[in-house]
């Protein structure tokens, strides 16, 4: 299923994401990625709480619909299922997460 729903505009699938799902995410102008916790979604807008490693205020990052239908954002998210399995989503970052992945360093 897609996260992202085009129609006359850009629109996140609410059936996909939701608050308290993890996300990775990488504006294009940003050096790396920042992890976060989704705290609001909707249509066209989720707002995520991450944590800065040089202090120790709580930050916020948005990302719009639009943005990643324009390719501004590489994201991926994280959520659990009801038994604590791990369910990746979005298609950038997505070997991060696969354990048997040679590209993270941890060819066996």
């Amino acid at each position: 299923m897609s996260l992202i729903i085009t129609k006359d505009k850009a629109f996140f699938n609410r059936e996909e994401i939701k608050p308290r799902d993890f996300i990775r995410a990488q504006y294009h102008t940003w050096d790396k990625p920042r992890n976060g916790l989704i705290l609001h979604c909707d249509e066209s807008l989720i707002q995520a709480l991450f944590f800065p490693v040089i202090h120790q205020a709580a930050c916020y990052f948005r990302v719009s619909a639009q943005e990643v239908q324009d390719g501004k954002w590489k994201l991926s998210f994280i959520s659990f299922d009801d038994d604590w399995n791990i369910m990746v989503k979005g298609e950038n970052f997505a070997d991060e997460y696969n354990p048997d992945s040679t590209e993270n360093g941890t060819d066996t």
